[in-house]
């Protein structure tokens, strides 16, 4: 269906015919159509006719209602039904249309009235105000992210073994806990479910003096079951500090995994569970010895002090890779000899026990130089 158009239309009020001064072919302004002239409200079309002048007319059902219209747009619109008849039930829609009130918005219960988007705005304005701190206990505001713990960085805690609240994040340094280093700032988060007495805490301490890494060290601990003591703090180990200085306390390490290190009697590692590793390079020159058969040749290699600090009294040296070479550097043999005590023993035939490491080697080449490698076993505590 076409609407009609109209640039140019004129009607006084009380009348029922409308002059269309210039616009479409009134024709297309269809009977029990809807016309609009100016910002006027609708009427409904009765007929079009041109007059004896052949000037095109448009006639209205009812006399013109409203002020006096001269050279006035208008526009004509058909209607699939009679006009009058679906603006009184239009009207009668609006009418019975009931609007919620502010209360009944913010109460949420009644479902008859209508909502409007000023009254959604007003009913989520109802509930919209925040608290403003950890400790804002204001009836009816909201919680606001922090508020409840994380990210919130409270001051009225003089002991992270105080904190009653679950999930709340504190802020705290000299606790001076076993296992906990003090003298740092710490971020921690403390966890606790129904049962009264058990509890965990997680803590994330950083560095005053900008260590690396950034991010900091990682504790925890929890409690006892059944009277609620905590147990010592642990550190959880990550690429960052598995490797550092050992240490220990009456037994359990306190420090890092794994320590390495040399110094002037060789090079080392130490191992959290006490175990040290120790390896020094030496050499020998100046020595005579005959690898003829029964000649039994020996030279005693020292072994020296290990390169950690050595607790335990019975510690193992291991020679090995131990090459004999002549005196115009021609290998004589390599071979791989131990001794138990302080000294490693060479000893090239049966002199002087056959409970010692032995070769036998018939030739006439004399070894003047010997090279080897000791390494040594034991505790660093």
């Amino acid at each position: 269906m076409t609407w009609f158009t109209a640039s140019s239309v004129s009607v006084n009020n009380g009348q029922t015919v409308v002059n269309v001064n210039a616009g479409d072919d009134i024709q297309l302004a269809q009977e029990s159509g809807g016309l609009i002239i100016g910002n006027n409200p609708p009427v409904e079309i009765k007929r079009t006719f041109r007059d004896g002048s052949n000037l095109p007319k448009i006639e209205l059902r009812s006399p013109w209602p409203y002020a006096n219209q001269s050279s006035q747009t208008a526009v004509a619109f058909p209607t699939d039904g009679d006009l009058a008849a679906a603006t009184a039930v239009l009207k009668q829609l609006i009418e019975g249309f009931a609007i919620a009130t502010q209360a009944q918005a913010q109460a949420g219960t009644d479902n008859n009235n209508a909502m409007t988007a000023l009254r959604v705005k007003q009913a989520i304005d109802f509930f919209r105000p925040l608290t403003t701190s950890t400790t804002d206990t204001t009836p009816g505001r909201v919680l606001k992210v922090g508020d409840f713990g994380l990210g919130g960085i409270p001051s009225d805690l003089p002991n992270l073994d105080n904190v009653s609240k679950v999930n709340k994040f504190i802020n705290r340094s000299g606790i001076g806990s076993v296992n906990y280093p003090d003298g740092e700032v710490y971020t921690g988060l403390n966890l606790q479910n129904g049962l009264p007495n058990l509890k965990n805490q997680i803590v994330l301490r950083g560095s005053l003096n900008g260590g690396t890494p950034s991010m900091g060290t990682l504790f925890f601990r929890g409690s006892n079951l059944t009277t609620g003591v905590f147990f010592d703090w642990q550190k959880v180990f990550d690429n960052y500090n598995i490797l550092g200085t050992v240490s220990q306390t009456s037994g359990v390490p306190t420090g890092a995994i794994i320590a390495r290190g040399s110094n002037a009697n060789g090079e080392f590692m130490l191992l959290a569970d006490g175990t040290a590793i120790g390896a020094v390079r030496k050499e020998v020159s100046g020595i005579t010895l005959n690898p003829a058969n029964g000649q039994g040749d020996s030279i005693y290699l020292l072994a020296g002090d290990p390169p950690f600090a050595n607790v335990s009294p019975n510690l193992a040296k291991i020679i090995t890779a131990c090459e004999v070479r002549t005196s115009d550097n021609q290998t004589l043999y390599t071979e791989l000899y131990y001794y138990d005590t302080t000294v490693g023993v060479i000893n090239t035939g049966v002199s002087p026990s056959n409970n010692w490491p032995n070769r036998n080697e018939t030739g006439n080449l004399i070894g003047t130089q010997v090279k080897y490698t000791m390494f040594f076993y034991g505790r660093w505590y």
